[in-house]
């Protein structure tokens, strides 16, 4: 999965991009069409923001941020989020291309 890193209105560690690419890119695993994800860091006053959109082939983009005191802590939430909606999103897929169970024949 290809993911890309900005920055507004900020600079970002290196240690900490890379933090992102290999977290972000083993969100991979929770749905395969996963096809790419941006990451852009943002800080405002006091606080650091996390924002990654993740685009799904043939489906919708997954977007979530997440909002702290430093980047390492808003990508640990981001990411959480992000796993979470993966999930549902591939969960709520399985469901609705499972097969319905045939009709049981009546007992008698």
């Amino acid at each position: 999965m290809k993911v890309s890193i900005s920055a507004r209105n900020c600079r970002v560690a290196q240690y900490v991009q890379r933090m992102a690419e290999r977290q972000v890119g083993r969100l991979s695993k929770f749905h395969v069409r996963a096809r790419s994800a941006d990451v852009i860091f943002s800080e405002e006053k006091r606080t650091r923001e996390v924002e990654v959109v993740m685009r799904i082939e043939g489906g919708p983009s997954v977007v979530a941020r997440g909002e702290a005191h430093d980047f390492r802590t808003a990508l640990d939430q981001v990411v959480g989020h992000l796993s979470r909606k993966l999930r549902r999103l591939r969960d709520r897929d399985r469901d609705h291309q499972a097969q319905k169970p045939s009709a049981l024949p009546d007992a008698g």
